[in-house]
């Protein structure tokens, strides 16, 4: 009898970066076995990958190929036998958030950074300097209501926000979120990079979900 090994879905991601008067799309997911974000070149060579779907996702084998002592260096880093609620400590930052997130240079004009956060209904634009590391946000209202339209994006009022490692562990955002007061957090990658936009909303979407499973 043949076993099939079990599979999860991963939601695909897309980050926008404006820069030099366009704009670059990368194509990938949050991968809970990398605990990293990756592109979708990566994503067909990675021996997990099982195939696209038609919905926005991909379907990946669930069981990584690890040894020993990787699996258990993985355990500890997950902390899942740490007597916290293990679900909360698995799940990642990097696993939440809108599907399509907007990075912009500082120097866009707030039409062009307006324009590109409504198509991709993001709740706003990341504004990040040359190495792509976040500096502000400026919110989907806030860029709705600056004038005039060719002011720098830069110059737009900003919103407070969190910057956390992409693979930080759910209840590490959410304790950050509460005891700072925050609405708002970038997700980064190893090199500092934005990576991924995740607001209070998507925390409560995700807990909604779950509890009705």
């Amino acid at each position: 009898m043949v076993q099939h090994r079990p599979t999860t879905r991963l939601p695909l991601r897309q980050v926008e970066w404006m820069e030099h008067g366009g704009s670059v799309h990368t194509h990938g997911t949050f991968c809970p076995f990398r605990r990293a974000s990756t592109s979708m070149d990566s994503c067909r060579g990675c021996p997990h990958f099982g195939h696209l779907e038609g919905d926005g996702a991909m379907e990946c084998l669930r069981e990584p190929t690890l040894s020993h002592a990787e699996a258990a260096a993985l355990l500890a880093k997950r902390r899942i036998c740490t007597g916290r609620d293990n679900l909360m400590s698995r799940v990642m930052l990097g696993e939440l958030g809108a599907a399509h997130t907007v990075c912009t240079a500082a120097s866009t004009p707030v039409s062009q950074a307006a324009a590109r956060v409504v198509a991709a209904e993001a709740p706003g634009c990341i504004v990040i300097d040359e190495r792509h590391h976040p500096v502000t946000f400026v919110s989907r209202t806030r860029l709705a209501s600056s004038h005039p339209p060719w002011l720098p994006v830069a110059e737009c009022p900003t919103e407070p926000f969190l910057v956390m490692p992409e693979d930080s562990p759910l209840d590490d955002v959410i304790a950050r979120m509460t005891q700072e007061h925050q609405r708002v957090i970038v997700a980064t990658d190893v090199d500092a990079r934005a990576t991924g936009l995740v607001t209070d909303l998507d925390v409560l979407r995700w807990v909604g979900e779950r509890r009705r499973a």
